[in-house]
């Protein structure tokens, strides 16, 4: 015997799949993060053939996302005495 062909079978959505003001915010959603993307890709290629970019002196993306060691700065200070002008003396006790 052969199998019952199934009948009324639609696979393209029913105009009632989504309520219509779920569509038009679907639709309102789209429209900006599109218009964000262009706005993206605008500023990027207007900083790119502009050079205004920010300075980045030397980029190294494996071992260069460690921030600076602000102790590491301290280190070779400490040996010489800090002055802020004329006649400054240096805090004793401390």
């Amino acid at each position: 015997m052969s199998a019952p062909l199934a009948q009324n079978v639609s696979t393209a959505p029913s105009e009632s799949a989504i309520p219509a003001n779920h569509a038009r915010a679907l639709r309102l959603w789209l429209g900006v993060v599109a218009l964000l993307i262009v706005a993206m890709i605008l500023v990027g290629g207007a900083t790119r053939l502009t050079d205004s970019g920010l300075s980045i002196t030397e980029w190294q993306p494996i071992v260069g996302a460690v921030p600076p060691n602000p102790d590491a700065d301290k280190k070779g200070h400490d040996a010489e005495p800090q002055q802020h002008g004329a006649g400054a003396e240096p805090k004793s006790g401390v």
